[in-house]
């Protein structure tokens, strides 16, 4: 009776509208740390900025499917968001990111200008947005991205993305990401670092 019972609650639960689909998922996922740490002469942290994200390889295909992705939002890097953390406002012309956690996406408009787009982590996370559904993205900072399709003659098989600090103007620096023969980049001030009034 109890075997019979069962099979039958299994059964309803199994034939019943109201009962949904769900799925998990838990993937261990290989991730990169890009850190630019600055400091004064003392020792003393001036900003650090940190990209966590996950590399995806090269194909040769990719090149030639530049003009497919006019139009369209994109996600940057592999499996879960490419996330950049800052302690320090980052200017990008005439856009500045404030300090905090940060989840990062592309843009390529109609005409293929490639911008980075950054989204404030607990407005995304509220939304529930995800990297690989960018229909449901919204919100966000758009920073027009310089792309160079002709950076390297060796392809980089994996992507690399990275902050630097410029040798001479210590609050200055470069945003850079690079994958096959492709670079995307902007300059990009550290906040008001190291200006002199």
């Amino acid at each position: 009776m109890k075997l019979h019972f069962l099979a039958s609650l299994t059964l309803c639960v199994a034939l019943s509208p109201n009962v949904t689909a769900q799925q998990a998922y838990n993937v261990e996922q290989e991730r990169v740390n890009s850190v630019l740490l600055m400091f004064d002469r003392s020792q003393s942290i001036l900003a650090n900025v940190s990209i966590n994200y996950g590399q995806p390889e090269w194909k040769a295909e990719y090149a030639e499917q530049m003009e497919d992705l006019h139009g369209r939002d994109l996600r940057l890097g592999k499996d879960w968001w490419t996330t950049l953390v800052t302690a320090t406002p980052l200017e990008f012309g005439n856009q500045t990111i404030a300090p905090g956690v940060h989840y990062l996406g592309l843009r390529a408009d109609d005409e293929g200008q490639m911008s980075l787009l950054v989204f404030d982590i607990v407005d995304a996370t509220k939304r529930k947005m995800v990297p690989w559904d960018a229909s449901k993205w919204k919100g966000g900072v758009a920073i027009p991205l310089e792309l160079d399709t002709e950076a390297s003659e060796k392809p980089l098989e994996r992507m690399s993305i990275t902050m630097s600090q410029d040798e001479e103007q210590r609050d200055r620096g470069r945003f850079s990401i690079r994958w096959g023969t492709l670079e995307l980049s902007s300059s990009v001030e550290f906040g008001k670092l190291g200006r002199k009034k």
